[in-house]
């Protein structure tokens, strides 16, 4: 197996780091001569992260590697291994070559060094957009999206009888609780979110694992319509159900805008409140998860409601951490996404006003 590294002008960090890396190589039982793709990543947290693809002599890489001295990044990287060790031995036998297959997972000298196989399909995120998501070829690879998010589910889920009291207020009544502290909340989101708590509440409904950021920069799709997930950085808590495939939903692109907060609200409308034939196929997919999963149809709403409340909340906690460090870079990469202009919250707010025109209303 071979490997190349371009020549470049590093620091003594980054060849401590490089060393790591042809040490890492070496232990994996992969030959090489040089080292290729390097992408070096400097921590806002202290530390720094390199990430190098890995070839066998052909033009697809074989590997990813990973090799960091960042705290948080480090935990990240482990976080990845254990879920992927987790996953493969828990995900139905034609589903297992869906996800990375960790290769190596070792600290040396305070870095952490990750090694995982490389899937070889197209995230849809890069697939031609607006057209994509109203052609035939979607359809097919959205089923094959919820086949495998119904087997990731299934495989890893907590039967509500194993649900303990602590779980259950964590997941609803402190996440609500945490959301109205953090966020103005209008008089009928307000309504919403006690509405969602009694609802859930009632219900006896299991828990199943949540990728996080199960969207479409992290779901792969290969010429015969297979699925393949990556990124699989964060603890696979048991959640409510619904969660990442909504994700998934609204990460589809729809409409002929840009990025901004106004133009993904823009496209939230489109797709969730709106007869289109998007919103169609989406509606008739959410109902085939929900019956795949033995979930009432009637719980799509509140489960709506709590997915936007999460990653309002994840995404408020991520601004805040980078926010610590006043630097002209990470400012930059921080505006996007203030705290007061998130756009989950917007989600929540036009969910609370149009609850009626939602396609997954009751």
């Amino acid at each position: 197996m071979i490997v190349y590294i371009p020549k470049l002008k590093l620091t003594e960090t980054y060849m401590d780091i490089l060393n790591i890396a042809r040490y890492a190589l070496k232990k994996a039982d992969i030959q090489f001569e040089e080292l290729s793709g390097i992408q070096m990543n400097r921590s806002p947290f202290g530390g720094h992260c390199l990430m190098m693809m890995v070839f066998t002599g052909g033009k697809q890489p074989t590997a990813f590697l990973r090799v960091s001295t960042d705290t948080k990044r480090s935990a990240a990287l482990k976080t990845s291994y254990k879920n992927l060790k987790t996953l493969r031995t828990s995900l139905p036998t034609s589903f297992i070559n869906s996800v990375p297959e960790p290769l190596m997972l070792e600290e040396k000298n305070g870095v952490t060094i990750f090694l995982e196989s490389v899937q070889h399909a197209t995230p849809i995120k890069k697939l031609p957009p607006n057209s994509y998501f109203k052609s035939k070829g979607f359809n097919q690879d959205f089923t094959a999206v919820i086949d495998w998010l119904t087997a990731f589910n299934k495989s890893l889920s907590t039967d509500s009888s194993e649900i303990t009291e602590v779980q259950h207020n964590n997941l609803l009544y402190d996440a609500i609780a945490k959301y109205r502290q953090r966020f103005s909340v209008s008089s009928v989101l307000d309504a919403l979110l006690n509405e969602t708590a009694d609802t859930l509440n009632k219900a006896k409904l299991n828990l199943a694992p949540r990728h996080a950021d199960f969207c479409t920069a992290n779901v792969l799709i290969d010429q015969n319509h297979s699925v393949s997930v990556i990124d699989w950085e964060e603890e696979l808590k048991p959640t409510w159900q619904f969660c990442d495939l909504l994700h998934f939903m609204s990460s589809t692109w729809c409409i002929k805008y840009g990025r901004s907060l106004a133009e993904q609200q823009l496209n939230y409308q489109s797709m969730f409140f709106k007869s289109t034939h998007l919103t169609e196929t989406l509606q008739q997919g959410a109902h085939k998860y929900a019956k795949s999963m033995n979930l009432d149809a009637s719980m799509l709403m509140p489960l709506s409601v709590m997915t936007w409340v999460f990653h309002a909340l994840h995404k408020a906690n991520y601004v805040k951490r980078f926010a610590k460090n006043n630097t002209e870079i990470l400012m930059q990469r921080v505006q996007p996404i203030t705290i007061i202009n998130n756009n989950q919250c917007l989600n929540l707010e036009i969910l609370a006003a149009e609850k009626h025109n939602y396609i997954f209303k009751e």
